[in-house]
């Protein structure tokens, strides 16, 4: 499975690196500061899933979300972030799920379960 991970706070997207090697089995991941540097990376490798939190500079998560969705062949989407504010306006736009900060490995590995559930039905 591809992941990419989007945070600006460099040890939040370390950490949560870290437990999808412990707890994600064969994932390759690859980390991107800020929305800008994802969508730069999703136009040019397919991924399967994207990490993505919310409050980042510049252009935000749910607004990255949306162009996301509109490329040719959108990975899933899952909203990693510390505000549990934005869950409706991330559902609406599709989100796979929505992950509250700090996250567990039991919860993370529960997501990555139903990911890879979701790939194999496809």
């Amino acid at each position: 499975m591809r992941v990419l991970v989007v945070d600006d706070e460099a040890l939040v997207r370390s950490e949560l690196v870290y437990a999808l090697g412990k707890v994600g089995g064969e994932v390759e991941v690859t980390e991107a500061p800020d929305a800008v540097e994802a969508l730069r990376e999703l136009a040019g490798t397919q991924y399967d899933v994207v990490f993505l939190d919310i409050n980042l500079p510049g252009l935000g998560g749910l607004e990255a979300t949306k162009i996301i969705n509109a490329l040719p062949s959108p990975p899933h989407v899952v909203f990693v972030t510390a505000h549990d504010g934005h869950a409706v306006d991330a559902f609406e736009l599709a989100a796979f799920d929505y992950v509250v900060k700090p996250v567990s490995e039991a919860r993370l590995a529960r997501t990555l379960e139903r990911l890879r559930a979701a790939r194999e039905s496809a």
